[in-house]
């Protein structure tokens, strides 16, 4: 069964205070890309002749995810990038 302990020791204000981080904070910068990455999706199945083909649909989702984590991550990785550009 579910182990509730888990819940109770868990460290929900440093979850609170990472997704608050940022001018705008980082929870409603994920929350506009999640809803326009929705709109897309959803305008698209409603208004177009033909649907989406599943392996396309899997690609858009592990786009999202990617830019997710990008911008959950941006400051960690944006050292790696400047890196990145001195090699070329």
């Amino acid at each position: 069964m579910f182990n509730t302990d888990l819940l109770y020791r868990t460290r929900w204000q440093e979850l609170l205070d990472f997704f608050a981080q940022g001018q705008p904070p980082l929870a409603l910068k994920l929350l506009i890309l999640n809803t326009v990455f929705l709109v897309i999706f959803m305008s698209r199945r409603a208004k177009a002749k033909y649907p989406m083909r599943p392996t396309t649909v899997y690609a858009v989702q592990g786009v999202l995810i990617a830019v997710n984590f990008a911008v959950m991550f941006a400051t960690d990785l944006l050292p790696v990038s400047q890196q990145f550009k001195q090699l070329f």
